[in-house]
């Protein structure tokens, strides 16, 4: 069973690498109100946020090992789409209080604890990443749409017991995770 789990895994992570070499043709987009701006590898290398600060639709997508912080000045933002980045943590995620939809898809995020700063999420979606535990995501109350999809969710039991703070969810994928539920243990007289 280990090695063919381990089979499964490598597999998977070959998937995830030609996707993301698929996505990497995409274009770079900030949408201004009206107006979508496109960024190029140029641009990208003096990014600064300036650029962006009144935002209210943000596509970051496909950039790799982008400083989230850089984002701190978009305190108008309500949409982020950070997918394909190959972001590991959310530890510089500025605090964004605007904010209602997080792509985090198709990254490396393994924990979710610089989601603390970002309160007013209603939907999150980190498919595709390395996340074992949902816990810290529990600040984000009022989220309606939640996937983790592909991800390392192992105990059903926790990520039940965490989803139940979450008044304002209807939607949740935990699809392709190595889920396990532990029936609780009948208590014993004594």
């Amino acid at each position: 069973d280990y090695d063919e789990d381990e089979g499964e895994e490598e597999e998977e992570e070959e998937e995830e690498e030609k996707e993301e070499e698929e996505d990497s043709e995409e274009e770079y987009f900030i949408k201004t109100g009206a107006a979508d701006t496109v960024l190029n590898e140029e641009m990208l290398e003096d990014f600064s946020g300036e650029e962006v600060e009144e935002a209210n639709h943000l596509s970051l997508r496909n950039l790799y090992l982008i400083d989230v912080s850089v984002l701190s000045r978009c305190h108008s933002l309500l949409t982020l789409s950070l997918a394909n980045n190959r972001l590991a943590s959310l530890d510089t995620l500025p605090a964004l209080s605007s904010l209602t939809e997080l792509n985090l898809s198709k990254n490396r995020i393994t924990c979710l604890n610089g989601l603390a700063s970002v309160t007013s999420l209603t939907s999150l979606y980190l498919c595709h990443n390395k996340v074992d535990d949902i816990g810290p995501a529990r600040n984000c109350r009022m989220l309606s749409v939640l996937d983790v999809s592909s991800n390392r969710v192992s105990n059903l039991n926790s990520a039940i017991d965490h989803l139940t703070s979450f008044s304002h969810l209807r939607d949740v994928d935990l699809d392709r995770n190595p889920c396990s539920f532990v029936s609780p243990q009948p208590q014993q007289g004594g």
